[in-house]
């Protein structure tokens, strides 16, 4: 499994390969100790993730694994490339324009894969088995860690 953290003091992101433990089992080793406190007991018996490993936070959703960045800027682009163009009155180059970045976001929906974050610290992890429990980004849970906000630890 991948595990990308973020440090909360200047925002720089780190990522590292850590190998997924059988349930129960004792984590031993140095390095994957420091950077994932909670890894002994993060896994559920199906060996899927229950809790974060970095911070222990049983709160985690599912996202894309796609820079949303990159798709911000598509869609910027294809807006004004087709406001642009709907002013030339080439309104068949527009739509097609527009039907270009659909097919591109139905491509991208298929062939990107998924990765599970925490609602606390924001730790992304990927190439690990997803529980069918874990849904999407919620905004009641998400305003409950908003801008770094710690809630009430789970029992």
């Amino acid at each position: 499994m991948r595990i990308t953290t973020r440090d909360p003091v200047d925002g720089s992101k780190r990522t590292g390969v850590v190998a997924v433990p059988e349930a129960g089992t004792p984590v031993t080793g140095g390095g994957a100790d420091a950077q994932t406190p909670y890894l002994s007991d993060a896994f559920d018996a199906d060996r899927r993730l229950a809790r974060c490993c970095a911070c222990g936070c049983g709160e985690l959703f599912v996202r894309k694994d796609f820079p949303q960045r990159i798709g911000l800027w598509m869609v910027i682009v294809a807006g004004v490339a087709s406001v642009v163009l709907f002013a030339m009155r080439r309104v068949m180059l527009a739509l097609a324009v527009l039907a270009a970045l659909v097919l591109v976001d139905v491509v991208l929906m298929l062939v990107v894969g998924r990765c599970v974050v925490c609602y606390r610290c924001r730790a992304e992890y990927r190439d690990i088995s997803i529980d069918p429990a874990t849904g999407p980004w919620d905004l009641a849970t998400g305003e409950k860690y908003r801008a770094g906000g710690e809630a009430a630890p789970e029992s």
